[in-house]
């Protein structure tokens, strides 16, 4: 069953991306860029500045959401009629999701058409400007391309590799997915009032710090409930690092210029943490599960102590 490509492989890896988004995530990473450049700056706009981080929760706990069902139902499909059925129920959700924003969702920006033509002209320095991060954010921008870096060399393969060492097979691994995405949509919302209350920087901190329990979890352990238990919290890890990273992006930015900065952050990540799949590929051919996955925590620890060196409070505005 591990070895055999189907719909509920396919329907568990979408759902992982989007419940990775801290980008992790993210993406895996913990983002996605498709997702994550419109999004944060429309949370911001509909929010006051001391709410920011409520905002954000909110708007991610309905994103996650689906994610407790999603892989159950793909594995149902895949598993009764065909592989390939699950995608034209993707296509569905995705009409039907246009046209709810087509139909329901207003612009909360103001926007001046007639500077579209110095927009235009603007274009190229602003994709020169894109993998510079912005005066005062360089080390911002620095932990997050390399936290990026660091847990995607787990993450980019991690169910694969738990698949071949472990043997689990895909209601497993599905199952591991709903366990994250339910954790992180009872956790969100109270996280989010506590980035409110006591800022940014120390749920970015305690999000990293729960990573090295985890990766000694997953390193050591066959087990599939331990596995189980460890998706929960890895839950935990995405829902105090999304909220946290856009508040923080909000306060340092200027309402002008927020979406292009989310755009340069989404490059400046990329850009540094593409190879860290393959990277872990590579590690895991030569040292089993246990070498990426130590090879992150050590990682870890880095970013973990540069968020604390690098990173200062935003003041709320």
């Amino acid at each position: 069953m591990a070895g055999r490509p189907n719909g509920a492989q396919a329907i568990r890896r979408v759902g992982e991306r989007r419940a990775h988004r801290r980008l992790r995530a993210l993406h895996a990473g913990r983002g996605d860029a498709r997702v994550d450049l419109p999004h944060p700056r429309r949370r911001v706009e509909s929010v006051t500045a001391e709410r920011r981080g409520m905002g954000f929760s909110v708007v991610q706990v309905a994103t996650v959401l689906p994610g407790i069902f999603a892989p159950i139902l793909g594995g149902f499909i895949a598993d009764r009629a065909t592989a390939t059925a699950v995608f034209p129920v993707g296509i569905a959700f995705e009409v039907l999701s246009l046209y709810l924003v087509a139909r329901y969702l207003s612009e909360t920006a103001s926007v001046r058409w007639t500077q579209d033509r110095a927009a235009w002209a603007d274009l190229w320095s602003m994709l020169k400007r894109s993998v510079v991060p912005p005066p005062g954010l360089f080390g911002f921008f620095l932990c997050l391309a390399g936290d990026s870096f660091v847990w995607g060399i787990s993450l980019g393969t991690l169910f694969g590799m738990f698949s071949k060492t472990y043997g689990l097979s895909d209601a497993q691994l599905g199952l591991m997915t709903s366990a994250m995405s339910v954790s992180s949509v009872i956790l969100q919302l109270p996280i989010g009032r506590l980035v409110d209350r006591y800022g940014c920087k120390p749920s970015m901190v305690f999000s990293e710090a729960i990573g090295l329990p985890l990766m000694f979890m997953w390193a050591f352990s066959s087990r599939f409930e331990v596995l189980v238990g460890s998706y929960a919290l890895f839950g935990l890890v995405a829902s105090t690092w999304g909220p946290a990273v856009m508040t923080y992006l909000a306060a340092r930015i200027p309402a002008n210029e927020r979406a292009e900065a989310i755009g340069r952050l989404s490059a400046f990540r990329g850009l540094l943490a593409f190879p860290a799949p393959f990277i872990g590929s590579l590690l895991f051919e030569r040292g089993g599960l246990q070498l990426p996955v130590m090879v992150t925590l050590v990682g870890i620890v880095i970013v973990m102590l540069g968020i604390i060196v690098l990173v200062k409070e935003p003041r709320t505005s």
